[in-house]
């Protein structure tokens, strides 16, 4: 087998004999865990969990950006740099999505749960069984 530029430095860098096997790995077969491809059902359980996790990393990211918010505007206000006010005025519009997106995810729970397999409804209709003849005199005789 011929090696690469690379693998001659690496060799050659990390002072490894040239003539060194290379490292095969054989996975045993027995001991991998099959994993299940079936998707999950959303279960009222699966729901509360992911809203909670999810609300969990946004209320996280909005804290954080408020101590990022707070020192950026010092550095800002100290360097008078534009760059430095631009930064936290970007900083300060993620924050504020991360906040409609924190109420976004309360509604759509919300709308999850609410969610209920729609039933059929009953339609009646009027049906008129007969020929165009019969209909004409039952209209004429309905009009007089």
């Amino acid at each position: 087998m011929m090696k690469t530029q690379l693998e001659k430095n690496m060799e050659e860098l990390f002072d490894i004999d040239p003539n060194t096997k290379p490292i095969i790995e054989v996975i045993d077969e027995s001991k991998v865990t099959p994993v299940d491809t079936k998707p999950a059902l959303n279960t009222e359980n699966d729901i509360d969990s992911d809203y909670k996790y999810a609300r969990e990393n946004l209320r996280n990211i909005i804290d954080s950006a408020q101590s990022s918010i707070e020192d950026l505007a010092s550095i800002a206000s100290t360097s008078e740099s534009p760059r430095a006010y631009e930064v936290l005025s970007t900083l300060m519009k993620t924050m504020v999505e991360a906040n409609k997106d924190l109420l976004e995810i309360q509604k759509k729970v919300k709308a999850l749960k609410e969610e209920t397999p729609s039933q059929p409804q009953n339609v009646t209709n009027a049906l008129f069984v007969g020929s165009t003849s019969e209909l004409t005199k039952l209209i004429k005789q309905q009009s007089e």
